[in-house]
């Protein structure tokens, strides 16, 4: 599993860390290249302008979301977003029925379905032979078709046993594996989820902060109303009758309030790391039987914002032997 690379600082109860995405950096600008000074009339790269200079190139198309992206998968431990496209939705290279068949004939379990069969016929063709001796009179025959019955039944029995126990086996392993891959799938959606929400971050604190430059790159070009002396304080306002700046407003000292005392902000984290600890404690809710590995990937893909390794470590430490789910 790919770890987050950033991490918060540790809480100071319980020790967990909390996982913080970075903001993630705004889309790269693409400059037209010579394009501006072609159109102006300027001939690119001191050329001489005549019918021989070509046009540049026209710009490369970039998806502004691209940047986001890579950028939250970054975050997650992927070195692109192709990466991380291909490990969350990739397909089990064997299906569950396929498991199944491969476990069942690994455990020899076809072969022992053929010993019983072949011990069951060579059982069937005894007694037809004891029933078909006219030489055996009727006592005879039944205590001796009851012997090889009482013979084969017991070797019967041992392989049917043998059979079932192995047979066990194999349905435990598969249910195992399909509970595995389902907690993985349930993983992979969580990483989704934050990655469509990095990239809506990014694109929202970029689209803010354009607006925020257009607004500036108006209110520089626009003359000012008024204008505020340094010194003093006061407004004045020019009148383009009088030609004369005239005095609007006469700076009034305001006094000194005393400074409030801030009042402690609880961190956002402790919230998350309480429910975390209920959760840990409460096992049974989460994990009414299985292993105390499945235990903790339940955990992680519950709180993704908690740091893997220390849920995993928070685990062992509440739960270091005899693991029990029931």
């Amino acid at each position: 599993m790919k770890m987050l690379s950033t991490f918060a600082d540790r809480d100071p109860s319980s020790g967990i860390r909390m996982v913080t995405a970075p903001d993630a950096a705004a889309p790269p600008v693409v400059q037209p290249g010579q394009g501006a000074a072609w159109n102006a009339g300027a001939p690119p790269n001191g050329g001489t302008g005549g019918t021989g200079d070509t046009p540049p190139p026209p710009a490369p198309v970039v998806d502004p979301n691209q940047a986001a992206r890579e950028n939250a998968a970054k975050d997650l431990g992927y070195a692109t977003f192709d990466d991380f496209m291909k490990d969350v939705t990739a397909k089990p290279s064997q299906s569950t029925q396929d498991f199944y068949t491969t476990a069942y004939n690994a455990a020899g379990l076809p072969d022992l379905l053929s010993k019983i069969g072949a011990k069951k016929d060579a059982l069937n063709s005894a007694l037809g032979t004891v029933n078909d001796n006219p030489w055996y009179d009727e006592a005879f025959r039944r205590g001796e078709a009851s012997r090889l019955q009482t013979l084969a039944n017991g070797d019967i029995a041992n392989l049917q046993a043998d059979y079932n126990a192995r047979l066990a086996n194999v349905h435990d392993l598969v249910t195992r594996e399909t509970a595995d891959q389902a907690a993985n799938d349930k993983v992979n959606a969580t990483k989704l989820n934050y990655l469509h929400q990095a990239v809506q971050d990014s694109l929202a604190n970029q689209k803010a902060a354009d607006t925020v430059a257009v607004a500036t790159q108006k209110a520089d070009a626009a003359p000012p109303k008024t204008i505020s002396s340094p010194t003093t304080s006061n407004v004045y306002q020019y009148n383009p009758t009088t030609k004369q700046f005239e005095q609007v407003q006469k700076a009034v000292p305001k006094p000194v309030a005393p400074a409030k005392p801030k009042s402690p902000t609880p961190p956002p984290t402790d919230k998350t790391v309480a429910t975390f600890t209920k959760a840990l404690a409460n096992r049974t809710t989460l994990n009414k039987a299985g292993t105390r590995e499945q235990f903790i990937r339940q955990l992680q893909a519950q709180f993704p914002g908690i740091v893997p390794d220390d849920i995993a470590a928070a685990v062992y430490k509440a739960y270091p032997d005899h693991y029990d789910g029931k």
